[in-house]
């Protein structure tokens, strides 16, 4: 496991350090140990150690779970959800346009486009999501090393949406500015919640600390001390519960080395994930959002 003698700065808060061992897990696919460490000052976890090669992790099953097709019911509860979540942007901002970063399927850009506005779509693959291929919304690859956007023109007035994207980013605040530097004057954030009550009994099977796909854990202390170092003003938070208890249970039942048809019903997006949703609330707020604004001047 990680050494829990870590005194670099944390450069989430630029002042605490990562003092102790939070968690100890793994990978639930190759099982190579990781330990989450707490900053002292905001409370964030980070996985420890970062792989200097993420790509094997993006590579296997799990990695690519994040872009394939739902289930139906999934998916459908899903789509009720972002409509929620463009209703709730449009409640504090009126952008120019959008970029949707690390789109997955694209079923968040084909809902915005749906709306009327305009918006770009951008992933780490070459090519585009299953949902953007016939749709009218420009696809850009970004490199998450350098964080470039291949030909992408630019924006104005526009707004950034990450979802459950930030928490995957080596460099946080640098990734952040080159946002900015792309014309973003906003951002919709949305996180897993590591100070949840889910989170919190679920321990080292809590399905969203995915490490080491998750490099980062927040919670709504960490992340608004996180804006506010980059000049960013919260305009509006809140939470949200999506499925967790299910997926938490695959999570247990890979890292046990199960037998495949015993965990596969199980899986996050699936149809017994999706309609299990009544036992998350249970134990509700399992995600965080943020919505900020570049500060003016």
């Amino acid at each position: 496991m990680a050494d829990a003698t870590d005194n670099s700065i944390c450069p989430i808060c630029r002042q605490g350090r990562f003092s102790r061992v939070f968690l100890q897990t793994c990978d639930l696919v190759t099982a190579t140990p990781f330990s989450l460490l707490e900053c002292d000052s905001c409370g964030v976890k980070k996985t420890a150690p970062f792989p200097e090669d993420l790509a094997q992790y993006y590579q296997n099953e799990m990695g690519g779970m994040m872009r394939q097709a739902t289930s139906d019911l999934h998916l459908f509860l899903k789509n009720f959800l972002l409509r929620r979540e463009l209703a709730r942007i449009r409640r504090s901002f009126s952008p120019g346009e959008f970029l949707d970063i690390g789109c997955g399927t694209g079923d968040f850009a084909r809902i915005i486009r749906a709306s009327g506005a305009r918006v770009s779509a951008a992933d780490s693959c070459g090519q585009k999501p299953c949902l953007l291929e016939t749709a009218d919304i420009p696809y850009y690859s970004i490199d998450y090393n350098n964080y470039s956007l291949e030909g992408f023109p630019g924006m104005k007035d526009g707004l950034v949406v990450l979802r459950h994207v930030l928490e995957h980013i080596r460099e946080p605040e640098v990734f952040v500015n080159r946002m900015i530097d792309h014309g973003a004057n906003s951002f919709y954030i949305v996180l897993p919640d590591i100070s949840s009550s889910a989170s919190k009994l679920f321990g080292a099977c809590n399905f969203f600390l995915d490490p080491p796909r998750h490099l980062w854990h927040f919670d709504m202390k960490s992340v608004e001390t996180f804006c506010r170092q980059l000049g960013l003003t919260v305009v509006d938070s809140g939470f949200d519960t999506i499925p967790l208890v299910i997926p938490s249970l695959y999570r247990h039942l890979r890292i046990r080395k199960t037998p495949q048809w015993l965990y596969r019903p199980f899986a996050p997006k699936g149809a017994i994930a999706a309609v299990s949703l009544p036992l998350d609330w249970l134990l509700p707020r399992n995600v965080l959002w943020v919505l900020v604004r570049k500060q003016k001047g």
